[in-house]
């Protein structure tokens, strides 16, 4: 399937939409999720005044967090989760507080005794969450897809690759088929999520179409649909089409950090 000009003036709203997310990536997001795969030593910004997340993958349990005790941080396990705050120090010459900002590394033991290395970059920012994940094939072969591409381009070719089906075998494609109850004159489906594992974002496509008891059509924006029950953390939206007439469903794309 041929990508249609009228989706593509579709991604070009999105992209509209994309520039003010952008413009807030430039700061690191409270709650940011970045992903970790097995046996690849990752460097990840922590924050050094907030409480950190790590989580083990599939809810395994967190066996133990090895780390330097000179570094002075504080880690607290409980099941699949480990919490780690940088302890606050004082400068030896003025005697005041002083945030760490030296690397620390990190060795996070999950489920068999599978190790996970982080090499964490303290910063002053809001708290982030590391998610250690194990698929290391998908994740590998997605970070190859999209080495070296800008943010946007990036949201562009999975919209475009969700669209037309042809949806590389990395992605993690989930049905789910469940109706949502969002608007007066339109049913809303949630036909499926494709996950671009690593990359930490996801496509969630609706399906869309008119009640039964609407038998004109009706025009639509993309903005109509940025609402909690159908958008969590969106980057950006794109529509099939821009009118959605009687017995002729269309799709609903939207793009989302993956967290």
């Amino acid at each position: 399937m041929q990508v249609s000009k009228k989706f593509l003036s579709s991604l070009l709203i999105c992209i509209v939409f994309i520039s003010s997310s952008i413009a807030a990536q430039t700061q690191v997001l409270s709650n940011t999720t970045v992903q970790v795969i097995q046996e690849v030593p990752t460097r990840v910004v922590l924050s050094n005044t907030d409480i950190n997340r790590i989580t083990c993958p599939a809810g395994e349990l967190v066996k133990d967090v090895i780390y330097s005790e000179e570094k002075a941080v504080n880690v607290k396990i409980e099941g699949g989760n480990a919490f780690v705050k940088f302890l606050v120090g004082k400068d030896i010459i003025t005697g005041e507080k002083k945030e760490r900002v030296d690397p620390v590394e990190f060795y996070v033991v999950c489920g068999d005794n599978d190790v996970f290395t982080i090499i964490s970059m303290p910063k002053k920012i809001p708290a982030q969450h590391v998610q250690l994940v194990s698929k290391q094939n998908q994740v590998k072969k997605n970070l190859s897809l999209f080495e070296g591409i800008p943010f946007e381009k990036r949201i562009i070719m999975m919209c475009q690759k969700v669209y037309t089906n042809d949806i590389p075998d990395s992605f993690t494609i989930r049905k789910i088929g469940k109706a949502i109850a969002v608007f007066k004159d339109i049913d809303v489906v949630l036909n499926r999520v494709i996950i671009a594992e690593g990359e930490g974002i996801r496509v969630k496509e609706y399906i869309l179409s008119l009640k039964e008891s609407s038998s004109e059509s009706l025009e639509l924006a993309e903005k109509s649909f940025l609402v909690p029950e159908l958008a969590e953390n969106p980057v950006a939206i794109a529509l099939e089409s821009h009118t959605l007439k009687p017995s002729t469903p269309r799709r609903l794309f939207i793009l989302e950090q993956n967290r």
